[in-house]
């Protein structure tokens, strides 16, 4: 068995532990309330922060950002070319005129 899965097994389960084995795990300071595997909840970034954070790398680096490129913003890394890759993949595209032909159409 792995380390990782026992130590989660036992902070998941901790009212089930028997109190001289929650003792000792508090005593390595390992308790449900410092658990390690907690997951660190972040807030979403708004639309207006995303694009804020787009301008900015578009002021500094000059250029879009490439589909995998990521920026550092206050201690966490964010992937801001993904959010330029979509933005601009879902730019419409110019539309044909109704009165273009289209390909495929035509007397037979």
């Amino acid at each position: 068995m792995k380390i990782g899965s026992w130590l989660h097994r036992q902070l998941t389960t901790w009212p089930t532990l028997h109190p001289g084995q929650q003792q000792l795990m508090a005593a390595l300071g390992l308790t449900p309330d410092t658990n390690p595997f907690t997951p660190v909840r972040r807030a979403r970034r708004t639309f207006e922060e995303t694009v804020q954070l787009l301008e900015l790398f578009l002021h500094r680096e000059g250029c879009i950002p490439a589909a995998r490129e990521t920026i550092r913003v206050d201690g966490d890394t964010v992937k801001i070319g993904g959010t330029a890759t979509t933005a601009s993949s879902s730019t419409p595209t110019a539309t044909r005129s109704p009165s273009s032909p289209r390909s495929g159409s035509g007397s037979a």
